[in-house]
Formats: C-alpha cells, structure tokens, sequence
C-alpha cells in the first residue's frame, strides 16, 4: 500500500511528483509532463504545427475580392440605368406615336371637311 512519505524524500522529488514509500523504499510519481526517477526532467510540451498562409497570397486574394466587387457594382448600375433609359425611352415613344396620331387625326378631319365643301 502507497502512502505519502514526506519526512523520507524531502526535495527528491523537485516538487513536480510525489513522494511515495513501496517495498524497496521511497520512489517518485510524477505530475504530467515530468518524468525521471526524481522527476527532474520535463516534456517539451509543443503546440501542433498550423501552415500559416503566406502574406502574399492574402494579399492577392483581398486585390482580387475587390476587382470582382468593383465589376459586380458597375455591371448592376449599368444595367439599372440600362434598364431606366428604356423605360424612359418607351414612355417618350408611346409619347410621340400619340402626338402622331393625334395631327394624323386633325389631317384626317381636315381632309373629310375639305371633301365636303
């Protein structure tokens, strides 16, 4: 059975494990990343390796992102004025087919009058 052995080991254990009293006298356990018979070394605890993009590529990125934004908002005002000056130019030509008709009218009535006097 394993008990603390405080008094037996003092600093044995380089205060990264514990010390503890077994059948062939006192032994370390250590703490998480500490190993050694007195749990004097450490593991190198390392962080995983994450590829970082390179700044060029984001920066061609961010240039290309702003192009295609650019051509996006000049094709959709471009349609829209499209669009718009259509409108307007079919109001203006339904406007002049009227005026047409309305003097081919006057001609006309103009003309029958003329036939009957």
């Amino acid at each position: 059975m394993r008990r603390l052995v405080a008094a037996m080991c003092p600093d044995s254990c380089h205060t990264n494990g514990g010390c503890y009293q077994g059948p062939n006298g006192p032994f370390c356990i250590c703490k998480p990343a500490f190993y050694g018979d007195s749990c004097e070394s450490a593991i190198e605890m390392t962080s995983p390796s994450v590829p970082t993009a390179s700044v060029d590529s984001d920066f061609w990125a961010i240039v290309f992102v702003l192009v295609a934004t650019v051509f996006v908002v000049v094709g959709c005002v471009t349609a829209a004025y499209c669009y718009l000056r259509s409108k307007r130019s079919d109001a203006v030509a339904a406007d002049e087919e009227f005026a047409h008709k309305a003097r081919s009218g006057a001609q006309r009535v103009k003309d029958f009058v003329c036939r009957l006097v």
